[in-house]
């Protein structure tokens, strides 16, 4: 009977591990096409004791470079992280402005929420290409 007890909860705390280590912000994201038609590669990665996300690419339409300024900007900081969904701030480039932001994986999917400070929302959902 304790061999049986023993088996059971190895096996669950072996499935919970599992579940939650596919769960991670970390790695390379693609987002949604933008107002300018454009689509980023954000990389989020530890910072400290939070988690970061950095823009490392932008094209446009035909998949070419966009020259957007914003690349090489740090648009994530200051992201608490657990078990695949985290809180933190973001600025989104094409409002030209930093918002709180709530980010949960599910899988190779990453949905980006942010609101203003009236409480009106907008919700992405990007695709990982990468993990780190």
């Amino acid at each position: 009977m304790t061999r049986i007890v023993l088996f059971i909860a190895g096996l669950m705390i072996s499935v919970a591990g599992a579940a939650s280590a596919g769960e991670t912000l970390l790695g390379v994201w693609q987002t949604e096409r933008d107002a300018k038609n454009q689509t980023g590669y954000v990389r989020i990665y530890p910072c400290g004791n939070r988690l970061c996300g950095t823009l490392i690419a932008s094209v446009d339409k035909h998949g070419k470079p966009s020259g957007s300024p914003n690349v090489g900007r740090r648009i994530i900081w200051n992201v608490r992280s657990v078990e695949g969904w985290g809180k933190g701030n973001m600025y989104v480039p094409v409002m030209r402005n930093e918002y709180p932001t709530v980010l949960i994986a599910t899988g190779n999917r990453l949905e980006v929420k942010v609101c203003n400070t009236v409480g009106d929302c907008d919700t992405q959902t990007w695709k990982r290409t990468l993990t780190n």
